[in-house]
């Protein structure tokens, strides 16, 4: 699995490179406000303070995988 969060320019040379591989491929490109939560994480409160986030920030699209 390649996961990556980042420029949209990165993100398509990574596409190119695994696309003959057949890897599984997570990418996050063009944001600036990324969010990544740790398993160890306080689940209920960082979906909370990324829900909250989103509010002063209407624009913002964002996936949650558990």
């Amino acid at each position: 699995m390649v996961s990556f969060t980042g420029s949209t320019l990165i993100g398509q040379k990574i596409a190119q490179l695994t696309a003959t591989s057949m890897k599984k491929v997570s990418l996050e490109l063009g944001g600036k406000n990324a969010a990544v939560i740790f398993s160890d994480a306080d689940l209920p409160s960082a979906v909370a303070g990324v829900t909250r986030w989103k509010e002063y920030r209407p624009n913002l699209n964002f996936n949650l995988n558990v």
